[in-house]
């Protein structure tokens, strides 16, 4: 009897240390599992606070650039464009840096921080569709009429729909034009016929964060932007040919031709009636900041339209017009 008791306690002793120790790594994993969930929130708030310290980097540059020039033009060539000499990086790159943490060397958890500046006013702006310049300029840049008219009805204000547009439908989805200006591009991903290649073509021509009556920066929009505003070919040319010499402009008159041989003359009955859309300086501006933290690698991209000068009334300048995180 005394061994069999014996025998009972021994098994009962066992399984007690098999559940002891069941339940030692059980507590291990989990605590394991939220040591590592902890420093992954460690290291995207790093993430997170070094990309908008990115943006506020940026701002502070276009305000600087603002600032220390004798010549109110913007340009390609120019720091918040070009980046920093010393980066290495190319034209359009930016700025790279390392923010290390605090609690660790620099070579370890360190948030490696890319900061990128893309001028908004070298696009045409898409929420002036109702304006039958801007439409006749859209239409040039797609081809034909009926994406723009689409977008068109989904930003004019009336409910009448264009000859290839859209207000309503019921089928295959039900869709209720916004008639409001458009937010972003991903929006107007939900107007039944749009086409994926219109939206990638309209994000690299279009903005929808320019100011009503904002102006095109011929020293910084790509050659399809000049193209669709019907700037006569000679001019084009002349602009283009120009800036590929790293040069820029500063005046949208004919005492510019002495030096660019750019026929910038009013007497030309195409340029006159799109001088008023040209422009050579820019107020809006698209800012990326990226920030990757390593070990655990986390990365928090910030977009950020930043208007330098325009905000409004009581509005501190430079102001920040949108915001995305992800």
């Amino acid at each position: 009897m005394i061994g069999c008791r014996r025998g009972s306690l021994l098994v009962m002793t066992l399984w007690t240390v098999a559940i002891l120790g069941m339940l030692t790594v059980a507590v291990a994993h989990q605590l394991a599992l939220q040591i590592r969930v902890s420093r992954y929130r460690v290291a995207r708030l790093q993430a997170q606070a070094a990309a908008r310290g990115g943006v506020s980097v940026a701002m502070e540059q276009l305000t600087v650039d603002a600032q220390g020039t004798e010549q109110a033009a913007d340009w390609l060539g120019e720091l918040w464009a070009a980046g920093p000499a010393a980066s290495g990086q190319p034209s359009g790159g930016g700025w790279t840096w390392v923010v290390p943490r605090s609690d660790a060397p620099e070579s370890k958890n360190a948030a490696i921080v890319t900061v990128r500046i893309a001028d908004e006013d070298g696009k045409l702006n898409l929420n002036r569709l109702e304006d039958p310049v801007v439409y006749e300029s859209f239409t040039r840049l797609m081809g034909s009429t009926d994406q723009v008219d689409l977008v068109a009805d989904y930003i004019d204000a009336d409910s009448d729909p264009r000859p290839s547009g859209l207000e309503d439908a019921e089928m295959p989805v039900l869709y209720r034009a916004k008639n409001a200006p458009a937010a972003t591009f991903a929006e107007l991903g939900l107007i039944p016929g749009m086409r994926a290649e219109t939206l990638t073509d309209l994000g690299k021509y279009a903005s929808v964060s320019l100011a009503g009556e904002s102006k095109v920066n011929i020293n910084t929009a790509p050659r399809e932007v000049l193209a669709a505003l019907n700037v006569p070919s000679l001019v084009l040319e002349g602009i283009i040919a120009f800036r590929e010499q790293n040069h820029y402009f500063t005046a949208l008159s004919p005492e510019v031709t002495a030096d660019t041989t750019v026929p910038f003359d009013t007497a030309i009955p195409e340029f006159a009636a799109v001088v008023d859309r040209l422009g050579i300086a820019s107020q809006t501006f698209t800012v990326t900041s990226e920030a990757v933290v390593q070990n655990p690698e986390v990365r928090v991209r910030v977009d950020a339209v930043v208007r330098r000068a325009g905000c409004g009334e009581g509005m501190p300048e430079p102001c920040i017009v949108s915001w995305s995180e992800s």
